[in-house]
């Protein structure tokens, strides 16, 4: 099926949304998520609020377009890189390796500012971000494999493990970026998903 020509409105649009959640972001970065305003971004964006307000509900909405764009390299990982793999296991720790060079590439400011703000939604009752978005549930299917498979102990659910996965993974992610990123994240990721892989093992 031929895809249709992106129209010049529709690139403009696009070149705007872009420059809007770069600057954000790019605030957010240097002066910290709290201390951003709206009106700010717009200035240094070069746009009316208006116009803001036509791609992002919010300056948290900034972030969840982040997490989106994430959720969406996940993706791809999965289908391009893991798909010859066939280990459920190893794609499991190749996902979480995935996510921490990632965090790294962010860096620890960027990366703050995303967990301040979906504390911020979530404190003001959005429903928990982490179970919806795609990395928790990739690793919940990897690790229903990883059961079947008997590689993982089954006294816990899916979901269970995931989240112990998930929350192990975060801890360690917000003490690297409270450390300012002073200390190597891959390497000490690799010895923490070493005891809880062991930890994981059937009894």
């Amino acid at each position: 099926m031929r895809k249709s020509k992106l129209t010049e409105r529709k690139k403009r649009a696009m070149a705007t949304h872009q420059r809007i959640y770069r600057t954000a972001l790019r605030l957010f970065e240097k002066q910290g998520f709290d201390q951003v305003t709206v009106d700010e971004v717009c200035k240094k964006a070069g746009v009316s609020k208006g116009t803001f307000y036509v791609y992002f509900r919010s300056k948290e909405q900034v972030v969840l377009d982040l997490f989106s764009q994430t959720d969406k390299m996940y993706d791809d990982f999965v289908a391009n890189e893991l798909v010859s793999v066939v280990d459920p296991m190893e794609k499991l720790m190749m996902l979480a390796n995935k996510a921490l060079c990632f965090t790294v590439e962010k860096g620890p400011d960027l990366t703050e500012v995303s967990y301040r703000a979906r504390a911020l939604l979530q404190r003001s009752g959005k429903p928990s971000i982490t179970e919806s978005r795609s990395i928790y549930k990739i690793i919940v299917k990897l690790i229903q494999g990883s059961q079947h498979r008997e590689y993982i102990r089954k006294d816990l659910s899916a979901n269970e493990i995931g989240r112990l996965i998930i929350r192990t993974l975060e801890g360690l992610i917000h003490d690297w970026c409270m450390e300012n990123g002073s200390y190597d994240l891959i390497a000490e990721a690799e010895k923490t998903i070493r005891i809880l892989r062991n930890g994981l093992r059937p009894g």
